[in-house]
């Protein structure tokens, strides 16, 4: 299945951006990799959380709503300034690739919402 492979590199596309933000943001580099893997550790507790909690379908249509709400809100409140605010010699190049890297992951979702019911574990 194709699913698998897409998921893993969605998400270690998710963790390099996170380290690059924490470095960014002034972090060293060993304290980056220690918050990103105690982001990772903490990702089990919401899985606990989340399988306990959900048993009927409305549960679960609501946790998918507020979970894709906060990535919007995380993409638009802190990201998007982040981009908008650049100092470069090119711009250009940099308003080139933050389109190609945002038309990229949109072109994915859209794929794996368009294709989500041939999609199979």
């Amino acid at each position: 299945s194709l699913a698998t492979p897409l998921f893993q590199v969605r998400v270690i596309l998710w963790y390099c951006s996170d380290f690059a933000i924490l470095l960014h943001s002034g972090v060293s580099v060993c304290k980056a990799l220690l918050l990103n893997v105690g982001s990772a550790m903490t990702s089990f507790v919401g899985l606990y959380i989340g399988l306990s909690v959900a048993t009927d379908i409305a549960t679960q249509q609501w946790i998918a709503a507020l979970a894709a709400g906060l990535f919007l809100y995380v993409g638009l409140a802190d990201m998007l300034p982040t981009m908008i605010h650049i100092n470069n010699n090119k711009p250009w190049l940099v308003l080139l690739l933050q389109n190609a890297g945002l038309l990229t992951g949109w072109s994915a979702l859209l794929l794996l919402s368009l294709y989500e019911d041939n999609i199979a574990f």
